[in-house]
């Protein structure tokens, strides 16, 4: 988080935290009321400045005040760019730890343990990652694991074991609330 979230939190420690108020969408951009934030810096300034706490509720430190985060989809939406993820704060990942697939065709990254949807305009690239085996997974293969969603996954993503999960049970595998309220 930045200094100047630090120094608010010590100088008002008691800010009472606000919920519904801060959306992040299924495309990564925030919303304020329902209004996208088109100014960058506050954009990046959000992202820089969000976290979570041991209930999965993930917020942004507005100064000394939480502001709870109602998520579309998952904590952190990841673009797929040249071979590498990139999250909305700015920095470029590699190492993916798991792979997940859900019934509609959306397909999840677990990166430094964090949850995060792909994009959807990254899914074209992404999909190529996916094998059966040795053998390169094509589009039917896809359609094929969506229609047969009941059984075990049997798509890997570049080596690693794909799970498949129904979009309703994501939040409680990875342990995030996607509408957070006072406890």
């Amino acid at each position: 988080m930045d200094p100047i979230v630090f120094a608010a939190l010590a100088k008002w420690p008691n800010v009472p935290a606000v919920y519904g108020w801060l959306r992040l969408n299924r495309r990564g951009e925030w919303l304020i009321r329902d209004e996208m934030v088109s100014h960058s810096a506050l954009r990046d300034f959000i992202a820089r400045n969000c976290s979570h706490d041991e209930a999965g509720r993930w917020f942004f430190q507005n100064g000394p005040q939480r502001v709870y985060l109602t998520l579309d989809a998952t904590p952190q939406i990841w673009r797929y760019q040249s071979g590498g993820f990139s999250c909305l704060a700015g920095h470029h990942h590699e190492l993916v730890e798991q792979v997940v697939l859900d019934e509609e065709g959306n397909c999840y990254a677990i990166i430094d343990g964090i949850c995060g949807l792909i994009d959807d305009r990254d899914l074209a690239d992404f999909a190529n990652g996916f094998s059966l085996g040795a053998q390169r997974c094509t589009d039917a293969d896809l359609e094929q694991e969506l229609d047969r969603f009941d059984r075990d996954c049997r798509l890997n993503w570049r080596g690693s074991p794909v799970i498949k999960l129904l979009q309703t049970q994501i939040p409680g595998y990875f342990g995030f609330q996607c509408h957070p309220s006072a406890e």
